[in-house]
Order: C-alpha cells, then structure tokens, then sequence
C-alpha cells in the first residue's frame, strides 16, 4: 500500500475490530432484528461513519438485500416498510454549519 504512520497503523487497528464490535454489538440487543423480513437496509452517516457501509455494499449480494449509503441531510426516497435504518455519527470534523 505504500503508506505508513501512526495514524494509518491506528486505522488498520480500528478496520481490524470491526469483527468484534459488531458481535458485541448484536449480542448488546441487536438479537431482536430479524433479517428475513427486511429487504432493504439504509445507513445514513457522513465521512467515515459510512464508511463501513460502503465497503458492505460492495460485497453483499443485491438480489438477496438492497443496501443503501445515506450520505446527505434528507432522504432522497421514502424508506418502504420493511427497510432498517442504521443511524452512524461519529462526532468530527465531516461537516461544520454555522
């Protein structure tokens, strides 16, 4: 990859836990989600609060879930009934209104 430093080391730690945070996520209260009823899911986050879902979409299978990456404000289409939305912030420095 050519690159290196502190915080691209600190990066790769965080993409290395993903894993782990999202089994400890679902064991927290995730459990009463079931998938066979959604179609669609919808992450919205900014920056890299959406990052995750990103590199997601690029890997799940679209005729099995509809997955979605909400960067904007408002959303550009109702969600259907059977769509979870997923609420990511991070507080940073993605966006500053005054």
């Amino acid at each position: 990859m050519g690159q290196s430093g502190a915080g691209f080391e600190t990066m790769w730690g965080y993409v290395g836990a993903l894993g782990a945070q999202l089994a400890e996520s679902w064991a927290a209260g995730a459990s009463g989600v079931t998938a066979r009823r959604l179609r669609s899911v919808v992450v919205c986050g900014m920056g890299g609060s959406a990052a995750a879902a990103e590199l997601v979409s690029g890997i799940l299978d679209p005729a099995r879930m509809q997955l979605r990456v909400q960067r904007e404000y408002g959303f550009d289409r109702v969600p259907v009934d059977d769509t979870l939305l997923v609420f990511s912030s991070y507080s940073g420095n993605t966006d500053r209104k005054s």
